[in-house]
């Protein structure tokens, strides 16, 4: 119990300068690095890191593989940019687009 408390309190804090941790609600740690940048997907369209990570959660919950989902938006996002629909708010707009989604499981 005293791990998960501590556990807890460097989570809220967030210090660690390389690396991001969070506590799943079946009590697993998930430590993914941070990033520096946003990811950029093309010259014009950039996905901010909270909707990244929105992403990832969203993917993780309905079984998809992030990198998957996150192609298939790229393909749709560089489409619509090209007829002269880029999406205006991009992080919000990949959010959507993952929420969305089917449930594979």
């Amino acid at each position: 119990k005293r791990f998960r408390l501590n556990l807890r309190e460097i989570i809220k804090a967030d210090v660690t300068p390389f690396y991001s941790f969070e506590l799943t609600s079946d009590d697993l740690v998930v430590v993914r690095p941070r990033k520096a940048h946003p990811t950029a997907l093309s010259a014009s369209i950039r996905i901010p890191d909270w909707a990244d990570e929105k992403g990832r959660e969203i993917a993780r919950a309905k079984g998809w593989d992030y990198h998957a989902l996150q192609s298939k938006w790229l393909a749709y996002a560089n489409e619509e940019a090209a007829n002269g629909n880029a999406p205006k708010n991009a992080g919000a707009a990949f959010v959507g687009y993952c929420t969305k989604q089917e449930k594979l499981r």
